[in-house]
């Protein structure tokens, strides 16, 4: 009997290596999380993300492999002891105690049976730290799957509201563009915004500008066909210090009363650079201050200025493209 327990006893050192070995792939799965939630979420980072769960899922096949070739060597030498052993024993006993033949093989038949119950008990166990291990290893890689999931997402998600801004932005940029501006005033006027006011609008982007001379038919015509976006008037009257003075402009009545029989949000620019200090006659602005979608410009800078907020505002829808979601 004390020979079964020394053997039993033989049989339990290599469990303590097993209990070791867990510790060491934990170790690594651990150092391998902490890798990953330490990842911030940058774009070049996703490529190391993926070598590292790369690197993580050969790092656990090895050390599965490992466990797998060292208990293998361990029953091969469990498998070939007990030969040995009985052998020994056989010689042992017969030599100290003279145990005859049959007593030798009883003892040996029960040593033999308590081997392999000790061999059965140790796969048992075995077989029990591979599965806690397997389903370790597989919540571990679970869950870095979905850490590396949930980066892909965001990441995706970021890009796509990058390129839907860059969209959007765009879109703004060939709306404004396209935006059509009708000039009328008289013929000196024109020519002389042509090579200066005109000139800096097209060099800023909008080209689709179109002048024509004090031609309220004309102007009806255009208004009937919608072909434009935003209308300039250059004033011809001019203001002054008091009532008595400056000079009413018809044609502002005339063409805020065309603006407003049409019913559409159309944009008028009042331009009064050239007039005499550069501000509407009295009566004249209350005709313009009637119309909601008027104001006033006195300098290039002003009209400018005006001109291309009111193009942001004012506008043919432009698309560029659909959003990529």
């Amino acid at each position: 009997m004390w020979v079964g327990a020394f053997l039993i006893c033989l049989t339990l050192i290599p469990l303590s290596w097993v209990d070791a070995a867990e510790p060491t792939v934990d170790e690594k799965i651990e150092s391998i999380q902490k890798d990953v939630n330490q990842l911030k979420v940058k774009e070049d980072q996703l490529e190391f993300l993926k070598d590292e769960t790369k690197n993580f899922r050969e790092s656990v096949q090895k050390e599965r492999e490992s466990f797998q070739s060292t208990f293998d060597r361990y029953l091969t030498i469990l498998t070939t002891l007990p030969s040995v052993l009985i052998a020994v024993l056989g010689f042992i006993l017969i030599y100290f105690f003279g145990q005859s033949k049959k007593e030798l093989k009883e003892d040996i038949s029960k040593l033999d049976g308590e081997i392999k119950e000790s061999i059965t008990k140790l796969e048992k166990e075995f077989g029990e730290a591979e599965t806690n291990l397997q389903k370790k290893m597989d919540k571990k890689i679970g869950i870095a799957d979905q850490q590396i999931s949930r980066f892909l997402e965001e990441q995706l998600k970021d890009h796509i509201e990058k390129v839907d801004a860059l969209i959007r932005m765009s879109e703004r940029e060939c709306m404004y563009q396209k935006s059509r501006i009708l000039v009328i005033g008289t013929d000196d006027q024109l020519k002389e915004m042509g090579e200066f006011e005109l000139k800096a609008i097209r060099q800023r982007g909008i080209n689709h500008i179109e002048s024509i001379n004090l031609n309220i038919e004309e102007l009806k015509k255009k208004l009937e066909q919608d072909s434009f976006d935003i209308l300039i008037y250059h004033y011809l009257g001019k203001g002054g210090s008091n009532d008595d003075e400056g000079i009413v402009d018809p044609q502002v009545t005339v063409i805020v009363d065309l603006l407003k029989r049409n019913n559409q949000e159309i944009p008028l620019i009042v331009y009064t650079y050239y007039g005499e200090h550069n501000w509407l006659h009295r009566e004249d602005k209350k005709v313009v201050d009637s119309y909601r979608w008027a104001v006033m410009a006195n300098m290039p800078v002003t009209l400018l200025g005006h001109l291309f907020t009111i193009a942001h505002a004012f506008h043919k829808e432009a698309k560029i493209g659909d959003s990529i979601h």
